[in-house]
């Protein structure tokens, strides 16, 4: 569902090619505002996009099972995912596995993940859902805050970028280093 300007579409293409799967773009108009149509008419069995598009789903109305039947995996990334939106898409679809997921632009798509089934959804849910855990080979503290549940995320793997082409400024004041278990990183 991801336009190729946006990095989550890096993880579609990757993610499909790696696994030897076919990768189905949504070009016309009518896919992109009825993707649920395209779910079921495909036959998709996996589906990554960010959040609004099960809202605009469920808008039209399109959140059914007989839509919905082939997936076995969502992955949600680029905005909160709700409870409600699992709650929908659950009752859509008991039998798949849904991910949030979690990673700014910097990182190259994501550094966390939650996998939910529809027996478990809830230990995730607050008013959004958990960003999940760290994938390896990522750390990830919170600076600043108040307590040691808030405050600024910062990010840390040998897989971030190393700063913003031609903005020394912009690299300067977001990328930098920090300590992390006694040793200095990039953050």
């Amino acid at each position: 569902f991801s336009n190729l300007g946006f990095d989550f579409s890096v993880y579609d293409m990757y993610t499909t090619l790696g696994s030897g799967a076919a990768l189905a773009a949504l070009g016309t108009k009518k896919d992109r505002f009825m993707p649920a149509l395209s779910i079921k008419e495909l036959d998709l069995t996996v589906w990554h996009s960010v959040p609004s598009v099960v809202d605009l789903m469920s808008q039209a109305k399109q959140v059914t099972p007989e839509n919905l039947k082939s997936l076995r995996l969502m992955t949600f990334l680029g905005e909160p995912l709700r409870p409600q939106h699992l709650e929908i898409l659950f009752e859509a679809n008991p039998d798949m596995t849904i991910f949030n997921t979690y990673g700014p632009t910097e990182i190259t798509v994501l550094c966390t993940h939650v996998a939910m089934q529809v027996d478990n959804f809830t230990e995730s849910c607050d008013s959004t859902v958990a960003l999940g855990d760290t994938i390896p080979g990522w750390r990830i503290v919170l600076e600043g805050g108040p307590n040691e549940d808030e405050g600024e995320i910062v990010i840390s793997s040998d897989f971030n970028a190393l700063g913003y082409w031609k903005k020394p400024e912009l690299t300067e004041k977001v990328f930098r280093t920090i300590e992390l278990d006694g040793e200095v990183v990039p953050g």
